[in-house]
């Protein structure tokens, strides 16, 4: 992610980026099903066609689903210390960094998404759980301002979509090859 200008109102509600994916869906329904969409569209693809990138500086499948479990542990944690905590400063991320630095790591791509699906099986519980005014709890964000816990929710879904359409095309590419 590159990093904005840090927010200058912190009285300013954020605005989920990608609410243009969500658009009318349900945010529960959606992220819920995101593990089980992704299983679907990988499978039958090979390690090496997981680790192809499409171009160079494009992530490969592989590399999406590494960035949606380390997306996971963020926003779980924002979450969390939105639920959990009066109005919480929420630590940015730079993905790419991140990116970088989980290359290094040399995560099986079977225990990478095992990390998701577990840490968004414990996030849609806190969600599920979350009465109507926990939901309208709020936490700043540097970058982006005063964040509810339930833009927090409609940004995690549509962050979903956006990469569950980029592994769709891409998972489309390798079978037509095949």
């Amino acid at each position: 992610m590159a990093h904005a200008v840090p927010f200058s109102n912190p009285k300013e509600e954020f605005v989920n980026p990608y609410a243009k994916w969500l658009k009318n869906r349900d945010p529960l329904v959606v992220a819920t099903a995101t593990p089980a969409r992704i299983v679907a569209l990988i499978r039958g693809l090979t390690s090496r066609q997981l680790a192809r990138r499409p171009a160079p500086r494009k992530w490969s499948i592989r590399e999406i689903i590494n960035h949606l479990a380390d997306t996971e542990m963020v926003m779980g944690c924002r979450a969390r210390w939105i639920a959990f905590e009066d109005h919480p400063t929420l630590v940015p991320f730079d993905q790419n960094k991140w990116a970088t630095g989980r290359a290094g790591e040399k995560e099986p791509v079977a225990e990478t998404f095992e990390r998701f699906r577990l840490l968004r099986r414990s996030q849609m519980r806190l969600f599920r759980n979350a009465s109507r005014k926990a939901l309208r709890r709020t936490g700043f964000h540097p970058e982006r301002g005063v964040v509810t816990l339930r833009v927090q929710l409609e940004t995690l879904a549509g962050h979903d979509l956006n990469h569950l359409a980029q592994i769709e095309r891409l998972a489309a590419q390798h079978k037509a090859k095949a």
